[in-house]
C-alpha cells in the first residue's frame, strides 16, 4: 500500500455482548482475526459467520498488558472509503453503536500525504472532532438510530386475483373488501398471496430489510417464526443454540424476488437473510420476557 492510499476499512455489526446486532463503520481490516479481504464476498457471505476482532484503541497511548479486548462481529463490507461505509448503514435497517476507532482513523489521516487532505472530507464523511467520548469498547451504554434513506423506486411485484382465484385486470369484486383481497407476490403462479393492506404494508417500506420483514410477518404465524430461521439448521455462531427449522423456501423465494423488483440495485442477500434473522431472534427474545413476566 502506498503512503497516500488509505487502508482498507470495515463495517462490521456486533454479535453479543450489550450491542448485539448493532453496526461500527471504520474498523481496520487487520483488527479482524483470520479474515481474508482477497477472499471476502459480501454477496454470498453466510450469515451464520462472525470474526473474532481485536479493539485495538489504547487508553492513556497505552497497549494493555493482557492485550487487546476481543469481540465477536459479522463482517458487512470492506471499503477504503470510510463514507462508503457510512454510507452503506444508512440503508441498513437497524441501530448504530456511537463508537468508533476514532484512534485508528486519525493515525489514518496524518499518515497521508498532503496532496491528498483535501480529500478527507470526501473520503472520512462527518469529522471525527469532539468523538473523543467513545473510545470506549462495544459494552458502553446508549444507541442511536440512523435515519432511513428513502427509495424513490416504486416497483411493484404483484398480480391481482379475482374473487375464485383468478387472475384478473384490476382484482376488484363486491364480494371482497378491497383492504383483504389477494395479492400474489413473486413471480406469476407461484401461488404466494398475501392481503392487499398487507402488500401495501410492506411495499411501503424504505428499505429492503424492512420491506422483506413485512412480508415474513405476514406470510408466517408466530409459532412458526418462534421456532425457525431462515435457512434452517444449526447455528455456527451460537454453538448452544437449538438446531431449527428454516422457513418455506418457496414462499421466502417469492418474498425475495418481490423486493429484489423494488429495490434491484441495493438488495443483497446476505443483508436480507440476516435482517429476517435478526427479527425472528428478537422475535424469541421479546416472547420469553412476556413468559417471564406471567
Amino acid at each position: 500500500m502506498s503512503a497516500t492510499e488509505q487502508p482498507l476499512l470495515a463495517l462490521l455489526q456486533w454479535v453479543g455482548g450489550d450491542y448485539d446486532q448493532t453496526y461500527t463503520a471504520g474498523v481496520p481490516v487487520d483488527w479482524i482475526i483470520d479474515f481474508n479481504p482477497e477472499t471476502f464476498d459480501p454477496e454470498n457471505e453466510d450469515q451464520d459467520i462472525s470474526y473474532l476482532v481485536e479493539w485495538r484503541e489504547m487508553k492513556k497511548n497505552k497497549k494493555p498488558k493482557k492485550g487487546w479486548e476481543v469481540y465477536d462481529a459479522r463482517v458487512i463490507k470492506i471499503s477504503r472509503s470510510l463514507k462508503s461505509l457510512d454510507d452503506e448503514i444508512k440503508i441498513l435497517d437497524g441501530f448504530v453503536s456511537p463508537f468508533r476507532p476514532i484512534q485508528a482513523l486519525e493515525r489514518i489521516q496524518k499518515n497521508l500525504k498532503n496532496p491528498t487532505k483535501r480529500n478527507l472530507e470526501g473520503e472520512f464523511g462527518s469529522s471525527t472532532k469532539g468523538q473523543h467520548d467513545y473510545l470506549e469498547q462495544p459494552g458502553i451504554s446508549g444507541i442511536q438510530k440512523k435515519k432511513k434513506k428513502r427509495s424513490n423506486n416504486q416497483n411493484q411485484s404483484v398480480t391481482e386475483v379475482d374473487n375464485d382465484g383468478k387472475i384478473g385486470d384490476n382484482g376488484q369484486s363486491s364480494e371482497v373488501p378491497p383492504e383483504i383481497e389477494p395479492i400474489e407476490i413473486g413471480h406469476e403462479g407461484s401461488n404466494v398471496f398475501v392481503r392487499r393492506e398487507q402488500w401495501d404494508t410492506a411495499n411501503s417500506r424504505d428499505t429492503f430489510q424492512s420491506m422483506g420483514v413485512s412480508l415474513v410477518r405476514a406470510l408466517f404465524d408466530d409459532e412458526t417464526l418462534l421456532r425457525s430461521n431462515y435457512k434452517g439448521g444449526k447455528s455456527k455462531i451460537n454453538k448452544n443454540a437449538p438446531q431449527r427449522p428454516g422457513l418455506d423456501p418457496n414462499i421466502m423465494t417469492s418474498i425475495k424476488e418481490a423486493v429484489k423488483r423494488k429495490f434491484p440495485v441495493k438488495f443483497k442477500q446476505f443483508v436480507f437473510g440476516m435482517a429476517i434473522n435478526n427479527m425472528m431472534t428478537e422475535f424469541r427474545r421479546k416472547n420469553e420476557v412476556a413468559d417471564d413476566m406471567e
